[in-house]
């Protein structure tokens, strides 16, 4: 949820995120993301125009030096139940942005993303933008994310909280380009 805007209603949008240890993929509205760890190729692709671009992960070059850092985490004390489950709040610093994580062991699939955070998170290293995703972050947060909250410019709040988590068995075509997509 986004709030905070003048002028604009709250904003809610659905964000997905799938697993497997071999590739990543996140929809958020419009947009999705895709890491293909066996291929080191990730698509950025947009659905309202059913364009994508692919960035070659070996090529480091396109990402700008000011975002190399790496990601700054600090657990506290602080516990609470959120969405059923038992979280600890860690404040984490990444990008120039501060924000707050609320973390679960308890979450049914927490072993399961843990022991493919294990498998990638080598290569989620490698590419400081890939720290962004549960995986990218998941050597210094320990726990399943359950809640986010971001304090943006302008006294805008993105808070993000975990709805539902499943386990079950992915196509390959959900780590794939749609069919009639185009680049630019």
């Amino acid at each position: 949820m986004v709030r905070g805007i003048p002028g604009r209603a709250d904003k809610h949008t659905t964000i997905r995120n799938y697993f497997t240890p071999t590739a990543c993929r996140s929809d958020i509205g419009e947009n999705i993301t895709i890491a293909d760890f066996d291929a080191m190729t990730g698509y950025v692709i947009s659905s309202s125009d059913r364009m994508y671009f692919k960035v070659d992960m070996y090529n480091e070059g396109i990402i700008d030096p000011s975002l190399r850092q790496e990601i700054e985490v600090t657990p506290t004390n602080e516990t609470r139940h959120i969405a059923g489950y038992r979280c600890k709040k860690y404040k984490v610093r990444f990008m120039g942005r501060s924000y707050e994580e609320w973390l679960s062991k308890d979450v049914p699939a927490y072993q399961e993303l843990r022991a493919i955070n294990e498998q990638l998170a080598p290569l989620m290293r490698q590419h400081p933008l890939f720290q962004m995703s549960i995986i990218g972050r998941m050597h210094k947060l320990d726990g399943f994310p359950v809640k986010m909250v971001m304090n943006l410019d302008g006294g805008v709040v993105k808070t993000v909280t975990l709805r539902k988590v499943s386990t079950k068995d992915l196509s390959p075509s959900v780590f794939t380009v749609p069919k009639g997509y185009r680049t630019p």
